[in-house]
């Protein structure tokens, strides 16, 4: 027959046996095991379930961590599923566990979802930027890893360095600094950019098209650096974020040494969807 005690007997059995210096002792033991677990599940990152997937490098004003509500600073871990913020004339620099950089910029939101790590890399990762501006920087994960989302588009990194800017009601320009990527529109039209200092943008509509590349002469410069912060304020950024700028001013010199065209021979950019 199996008896079935109460705490108040528990406690008076244990009284007899060992006296009340060892009650006194098992009940502070147990107020420090209760609060080791209220601390395990309030802390970020003491939990089994939050698991960090790179680290921040550089945090310069104000840069927050969804989890526990957090202000980062240098060397704090980012978790999976976190969405990291930066306020104005605020930024952030985090590396990824695989070697990956990501910056995000100043007035700007990001999501750290859908991370799989395999080994020092990742076998799926995914990345969501909800508004401002964003570089990614490729590590050791392979090509096709990793996926951006913003609102309107699907961004498919091939190895590469790219900026992203996410301007109102969701409009998005990719940036290709160095390699491949692959943007598509909700309409589901996609245009593979391959050439450094191309621009491409989604329209609200989920439309795809070029626009002038970085240091057109089409576009003004004023225009430029409002536009594009990342790439003509790069003083700011430690060196390991900073992207190559020599080859797009090599292209805007070739552009202007050009000949003019005439308009019957004229041939536009391809664009391949």
């Amino acid at each position: 027959m199996i008896q079935v005690w109460g705490w108040n007997a528990f406690q008076e059995v244990i009284s007899k046996m060992f006296g009340s210096l060892c009650l006194a002792d098992m009940r502070i033991g147990m107020r420090v095991g209760a609060a080791a677990l209220l601390v395990a599940f309030a802390i970020p990152g003491a939990s089994l379930a939050a698991q960090s997937v790179g680290v921040t490098q550089r945090v310069q004003n104000s840069v927050t961590g969804s989890s526990g509500n957090r202000q980062l600073a240098r060397q704090d871990p980012v978790y999976r599923s976190e969405s990291i913020s930066a306020g104005a004339n605020s930024y952030g620099e985090i590396e990824l566990s695989d070697g990956a950089k990501v910056l995000v910029g100043e007035n700007s939101q990001v999501s750290l979802d859908d991370f799989v790590v395999s080994g020092n890399s990742f076998s799926r990762a995914g990345i969501k930027v909800t508004k401002g501006a964003f570089r990614f920087i490729s590590g050791n994960s392979r090509k096709g890893a990793f996926n951006m989302r913003t609102p309107l588009s699907t961004i498919g990194v091939r190895g590469t360095i790219f900026d992203v800017y996410v301007r109102e009601g969701g409009v998005t320009d990719v940036v290709l600094l160095r390699g491949r990527v692959d943007v598509c529109g909700r309409s589901g039209r996609c245009a593979v950019v391959n050439q450094p200092c191309d621009i491409v943008r989604v329209g609200t509509n989920g439309g795809v098209s070029r626009e002038p590349f970085l240091r057109s002469p089409e576009r003004s410069r004023l225009a430029e650096v409002r536009d594009f912060p990342l790439f003509n304020v790069q003083w700011r950024f430690s060196q390991g974020y900073r992207t190559p700028v020599r080859v797009c001013n090599e292209r805007a010199l070739r552009l202007r040494a050009a000949p003019p065209q005439r308009s019957e021979g004229q041939v536009k950019e391809p664009v391949d969807y």
